[in-house]
């Protein structure tokens, strides 16, 4: 309607040379006192002259029309852009980062019990569960009635143990060998057997890749929660013995995995880079998943993670490290209901244990810290006089147990795993 209005207008000023009216009061009074001039009508026009006005007039409204039709293309196009980028969008990656809080644990008492006075000093390994302990004499673990005893018949493993005593237990034997590349020139390369404890004393290399003893250079080795030894070469996962079946592949952020960890229904999470951002994240069949489920890690580069522990179901825990602005920050990195979290705390973890709940346990520094299933951390008071600690959680995670020394004598004490739950009387079980 306005169109047709603009127009008729033009139309008619065109036609009968409309002029616009002076500014000029005295111009506008002297005008009005003569006579007016005789204007030829529209019929004495010359036909050329009323087609050149009406062609005029066609061409400014097509030019009005064109400038409509991209003032709305671009308010739509306006629109869109403010769709895509409105509270649902997704955003990169690199702009979701795990968020940081500083543990500040309460002080806290349990009820220990003396669970073992052993005749020599003894440590415990460092496993996931299950009560192993090494001393000048040789390994000690627990006997059909669950006392701690010296077992001779144990090989004396060529490796760090990990895993779960006894059921899932290995350690990884390394040697350095002389090899041929594809060009036939000799270099040094690092030969492996994966190693399994059979009948609670003997140690039997288990197959990879149809060999028992293979050069591997980048394979990483990781216990499986849900059992068997998990051997990773670049983005590809095998699970060696177990009883299941090896982990499906995984879309990821970045460029290459770091590491990865599994949990006790059998997912894999994983940490991977982009050589300028490491990504966290659970385990993805699609770019798009991928893209949704990745989270970077703050400071950027640097990370490493030398311990970890699967709890519940798919909850996990690892003992994260980065180096940043020439200092050392450690942090626990936990997936959990509400995602990935980062907990700043002030020395290296050197043990992690899961407990029933979800809770776990962290010795840090020469502390005991314990971790409810809320998140509310506590330091755990040793008993009297207690150094030089090291933990074990038994098999069924009922207990902690840890070996010290207290008086200069060796001492075994345990205490309930849930160490949220009040205290008991001293010796009360």
């Amino acid at each position: 309607m306005k169109r047709s209005m603009f127009t008729a207008a033009m139309l008619s000023c065109l036609v009968s040379a409309c002029t616009k009216p002076s500014d000029d009061p005295a111009q506008g009074a002297a005008a009005s006192t003569e006579a007016p001039t005789q204007q030829p009508t529209s019929a004495e026009k010359p036909a050329a002259e009323t087609g050149e006005a009406e062609a005029q007039v066609e061409a400014q409204v097509e030019a009005e029309a064109q400038v409509e039709a991209e003032a709305q293309v671009e308010a739509e196009a306006q629109v869109e852009a403010e769709a895509e980028t409105g509270s649902e969008a997704e955003p990169a990656a690199e702009d979701k980062v795990v968020p940081v809080t500083v543990v500040a644990p309460t002080q806290a008492t349990v009820s220990w019990r003396e669970a073992a006075t052993p005749t020599e000093s003894i440590s415990f390994i460092n496993l996931h569960t299950g009560v192993l302990a090494r001393s000048a004499s040789g390994y000690h673990d627990l006997d059909d009635a669950g006392q701690l005893v010296l077992r001779e018949a144990i090989e004396a493993p060529q490796g760090d143990l990990i895993g779960d005593w006894p059921n899932n237990a290995w350690y990884v034997e390394t040697k350095t060998i002389t090899a041929k590349n594809e060009y036939g020139d000799d270099y040094e390369a690092r030969s492996l057997r994966l190693m399994r404890l059979r009948n609670n004393q003997r140690w039997v290399p288990q197959e990879y890749r149809g060999e028992q003893r293979f050069v591997g250079d980048k394979e990483e080795v990781r216990v499986g929660a849900k059992g068997g030894l998990l051997v990773r070469e670049e983005e590809t996962i095998t699970r060696v013995a177990g009883g299941t079946s090896d982990p499906p592949a995984s879309v990821y952020e970045g460029d290459e995995v770091m590491t990865f960890v599994e949990t006790n229904s059998g997912r894999i999470y994983l940490v991977s880079t982009d050589w300028h951002t490491n990504y966290v994240q659970t385990n993805c069949e699609d770019r798009a998943c991928a893209d949704a489920a990745a989270v970077a890690l703050p400071f950027e580069m640097g990370w490493s993670f030398p311990l970890q522990t699967a709890r519940q179901r798919h909850s996990v825990s690892l003992a994260a490290t980065v180096k940043h602005e020439e200092a050392t920050k450690h942090h626990l990195l936990h997936y959990e209901t509400g995602g990935w979290k980062l907990e700043a705390i002030n020395d290296a973890p050197t043990g992690l244990w899961a407990t029933k709940d979800g809770g776990l346990w962290v010795i840090v520094g020469s502390e005991l810290w314990h971790r409810d299933p809320d998140g509310g951390w506590r330091i755990v008071a040793l008993p009297e006089g207690a150094t030089a600690v090291s933990a074990a959680m038994l098999p069924d995670r009922s207990e902690l147990w840890i070996a010290s020394t207290v008086g200069g004598k060796s001492v075994v004490h345990a205490t309930g795993a849930k160490a949220q739950e009040p205290a008991q009387a001293v010796g009360g079980q």
